[in-house]
């Protein structure tokens, strides 16, 4: 509730219907904390991204986010609980144009790569101007569909990420098993 009266009063104060995805084009990784940290070593985006999989609920228990290859097409989805779509389904919409606008610009900070998703779906309802949606992920996203996620292609979730680093890697996620223990 009390994350809800946040982003419905950042709305309200900044008369932003696209807030959310504002917010994403500036985020990076630290916003996730040790999730973040364990991305930013990480060899590669695909195992970033599963890292993000696994441990968000070390951060976070407002999202479900998990992944899926499909051929040649890697889908991350995101997906509020419940609770929050029931309680203020705009912000939970909100909340859901952060994480894929934030995804797009961590994945640039993580690979030194301007990428874009192949496809987007929104379980949401069409807002009447789409063209932010374009302009901050070039695609046009599809709504009132039955998930969230974003679609990218699987070779370029494969990119090396460019602070990898092993050792790191290995002391965040044992910090994480030990905080999800």
């Amino acid at each position: 509730e009390l994350n809800c009266k946040i982003m419905e009063t950042a709305l309200r104060l900044t008369s932003d219907p696209f807030l959310g995805l504002h917010i994403g084009e500036t985020t990076s990784p630290v916003v996730l904390g040790l999730v973040g940290h364990l991305m930013e070593s990480s060899p590669d985006l695909k195992t970033a991204l599963a890292n993000l999989e696994q441990f968000v609920r070390a951060v976070t228990k407002l999202y479900d986010f998990y992944t899926e290859i499909r051929g040649e097409e890697f889908i991350l989805y995101c997906e509020p609980i419940p609770a929050w779509n029931s309680l203020s389904p705009e912000t939970a919409s909100m909340s859901v144009d952060l994480a894929f606008s934030g995804t797009m610009h961590i994945v640039k900070l993580l690979t030194g790569k301007k990428l874009y998703p192949v496809r987007m779906s929104s379980r949401y309802p069409r807002p009447r101007d789409t063209r932010e949606y374009v302009r901050v992920l070039k695609i046009e996203p599809s709504f009132n569909q039955p998930c969230n996620c974003v679609v990218l292609r699987l070779r370029d979730v494969q990119l090396p990420i460019i602070g990898h680093n092993p050792t790191l890697n290995a002391f965040f996620r044992e910090l994480l098993e030990k905080e999800i223990a």
